[in-house]
C-alpha cells in the first residue's frame, strides 16, 4: 500500500468517525428538541391578552368582589361591579377567537339599578353565565339577586333572575356563585334566619322548563357571624360552602344529594388556628374529586402572609393532602384571597404582595408532578404597579389563566382589568430545536462535500 493510499483510507476512518459523531449528536438534539415540547416537559405562563370592556367607565373596578372573573370553555366572563356609583355595574364576556380574544358580549340586568353592585360575582358554564348584584332589589328590599344569561347563538340574552324564596333586605344573596352544567348555588353569608351574619347558601336546578330553588343550604352548627356562604362552589352533586369565621378561625361545610335532597356530609377546617379572623373558606373552587380553599389571613412563617389547602376525595371521604404557601411568602401578602383549580393546577391570588410596589399585588401557580405540590411560577400583569391589586380574583381552565387587576387605569382610573396567561413550552425548548435543525443541516451539508485529498 502507498503512503498516497494509506493517508486516504486514514482520512476515510476519520470521516466516518466524524459522521457517526455528528449523526449521533444530530440525532440527540434532535430528540432533546422534540422531548421539550412534550406534555410532560416543563413549560411557563406567559401573558397573552390584557381584557377590559369596550366602554368601561372610570370607577368601574373591573374584577372587583368575591368572584370577579371565571372561564370556562374557553369563555372569560369579567364582572365591572361599579362599587363607586358610576354605573349599575356590568359584565364583559370574551372568547379567543382565531388566536385572539375579543369580547363577544356584555351583560346587564334588565332591571339594573346603580349601587346594586351588579358584576360582584360571576360564573359561566358552557353556554351560560350568572352575574350576582347583592345589593339587588325586591318587593323585600335590598334582598340581592343573581341573573342567568345564556348565548343563543348570536347573543348573550338574560333568561332568569333568581332570587331566594325567603330573602330579605341585607341578606346580599349573591355574596358569591357558581354554576356547573344544570346547577346553580348562590351564597348570602348576610342570612340572618338563625342569627346575626349567619349567613345561608341556595341551590338552583334548570329540569329543562326553567330555574327553581331546590335547596337552602345551612350548617348544622351554625351561629351568628358565622359568615355561611362567603364562597361557593359546586360540581355535580357536591357543594361546598365557606364560612370564614365559623370558630373564629372559618370551616368548610360539604353537601351532597344522593337523590333525598341536600345533606351536610362533611366539614373542614384548616390545621393552623389564629383564634381570630382566620378566613379559611374565603375562596374556593371545586373539581370532582379535588376542592382548593382558600385562605388569606393564614398564620405562618411569614406571620399571616395566606394559604390554600388541597383536598382529595378518597374511598374513605375528603382529606387535607397539602397546605401551599408562596415561596417568598411576606406578612400581609394575602395569598388565598382568590383561588382556581384545573386538574393538577392552581391559581392563587395574592393581591397585597408588593414586589412590584406596595399593593401592586401577584398571582402564584402550584402544579402536582404526581407525588406532591410545588410552586412553579409567580405570575405578574405586564403593566402592572402599586396599588393595582392584580391577583383579587383568579380563574383557570386548560392551560389559561385569568387575573383580574381592580385598579388598571388603561380604560380610565380604576377602571380595572384582566390579565391573560397560556401555558406555552419555555424558551429553551425554542433554543434546542433550532440547535436541533442546525445539527441536521450540517450533517446534511457534509454529506453533499466531495471529499479532497
Amino acid at each position: 500500500m502507498t503512503r498516497r493510499q494509506l493517508r486516504i483510507g486514514t482520512m476515510q476512518t476519520k470521516a466516518t468517525a466524524r459522521g457517526r459523531t455528528a449523526r449521533l449528536l444530530a440525532a440527540t438534539l434532535w430528540l432533546t428538541s422534540l422531548t421539550a415540547f412534550a406534555p410532560t416537559a416543563c413549560a411557563e405562563w406567559i401573558e397573552t391578552a390584557k381584557l377590559f370592556g369596550a366602554d368601561t367607565l372610570p370607577g368601574s373596578w373591573a374584577g372587583w368582589g368575591s368572584k370577579g372573573v371565571d372561564i370556562d370553555s374557553g369563555t372569560v366572563v369579567l364582572g365591572a361591579a361599579q362599587p363607586n356609583g358610576v354605573g349599575p355595574g356590568e359584565a364583559y364576556v370574551f372568547r379567543n377567537e382565531g388566536g385572539g380574544w375579543t369580547q363577544v358580549g356584555e351583560l346587564a340586568a334588565l332591571d339594573g339599578a346603580v349601587g346594586e353592585l351588579f358584576g360582584s360575582a360571576v360564573a359561566v358554564s358552557g353556554n351560560r353565565a350568572v352575574v350576582t348584584a347583592p345589593e339587588g332589589r325586591s318587593p323585600a328590599g335590598r334582598t340581592g339577586a343573581a341573573y342567568v344569561f345564556e348565548y343563543s347563538g348570536s347573543a348573550w340574552q338574560q333568561v332568569a333572575k333568581l332570587t331566594a324564596d325567603d330573602g330579605a333586605s341585607g341578606d346580599t344573596f349573591g355574596s358569591d356563585v357558581a354554576i356547573h352544567g344544570d346547577s346553580i348555588i348562590v351564597g348570602a353569608n348576610h342570612d340572618e334566619d338563625q342569627g346575626h351574619f349567619t349567613g345561608a347558601a341556595y341551590v338552583f336546578r334548570n329540569d329543562g322548563s326553567g330555574w327553581s330553588q331546590a335547596a337552602k343550604l345551612t350548617a348544622s352548627d351554625q351561629a351568628e357571624f358565622d359568615g355561611f356562604g362567603t364562597a361557593v362552589a359546586i360540581h355535580g352533586n357536591t357543594a361546598l360552602v365557606g364560612a370564614v369565621d365559623e370558630g373564629a378561625d372559618g370551616s368548610v361545610y360539604v353537601f351532597e344529594d344522593s337523590g333525598a335532597g341536600w345533606q351536610q356530609v362533611g366539614k373542614w377546617t384548616a390545621t393552623e388556628k389564629t383564634g381570630i379572623n382566620g378566613a379559611f373558606g374565603w375562596s374556593l373552587d371545586l373539581e370532582e374529586n379535588r376542592a382548593v380553599v382558600g385562605r388569606f389571613r393564614a398564620p405562618d412563617e411569614a406571620g399571616g402572609a395566606g394559604a390554600a389547602y388541597v383536598f382529595d376525595r378518597t374511598d374513605s371521604g375528603w382529606m387535607e393532602t397539602a397546605r401551599l404557601l408562596a415561596d417568598d411568602a411576606a406578612s400581609g401578602d394575602a395569598l388565598g384571597i382568590s383561588v382556581g383549580l384545573s386538574g393538577d393546577t392552581i391559581i392563587a391570588g395574592a393581591y397585597s404582595n408588593d414586589e412590584l410596589g406596595g399593593g401592586a399585588g401577584a398571582a402564584y401557580v402550584f402544579d402536582f408532578d404526581g407525588t406532591g405540590w410545588s410552586q412553579t411560577q409567580k405570575l405578574f400583569g405586564s403593566t402592572v404597579a402599586a396599588s393595582d391589586l392584580f391577583g383579587y380574583s383568579v380563574a383557570v381552565e386548560n392551560g389559561t389563566i385569568v387575573a383580574t387587576s381592580l385598579g388598571d387605569d388603561e380604560a380610565g382610573a380604576r377602571a380595572g382589568a384582566a390579565f391573560v396567561f397560556a401555558n406555552v413550552p419555555e424558551p429553551s425548548s425554542w433554543a434546542l430545536m433550532i440547535s436541533g435543525a442546525a445539527a441536521l443541516a450540517l450533517l446534511a451539508r457534509r454529506r453533499r462535500r466531495p471529499m479532497s485529498d
